[in-house]
């Protein structure tokens, strides 16, 4: 998707915000991605970009998908933490609630 032009690139304080606002929220469908768009943009500093709830998402996509460059021995901060990040995401979408009771489906 081509870059709308007038935008700006993402500081490294504006993704460290965007990442503690998505480990906060640990934001799993588009409601939830919207509402921390709203979160993100009512706290941003002024004279810095709004920025929608599909590019924040794509900025994060961006970063937990970024693979350690080839004879690095560390990850960069920011990329450690939205893998950290995406993980959470993925664990609180794939939590399913137990009935303990739905077990025992024989007569006493």
């Amino acid at each position: 998707m081509p870059k709308h032009s007038g935008t700006t690139n993402y500081s490294t304080a504006d993704v460290d915000r965007l990442l503690t606002l998505v480990e906060k929220m640990l934001p799993v469908g588009r409601d939830e991605w919207e509402h921390l768009a709203m979160t993100y943009n009512a706290n941003r500093p002024r004279g810095l970009p709004e920025r929608d709830f599909e590019s924040l998402r794509r900025k994060f996509k961006v970063l937990h998908s970024t693979r350690k460059p080839t004879g690095v021995q560390e990850i960069p901060p920011l990329i450690k933490k939205a893998k950290e990040v995406k993980r959470a995401i993925d664990d609180k979408a794939n939590v399913v609630e137990m009935d303990d009771e739905a077990d025992n489906d024989q007569p006493d």
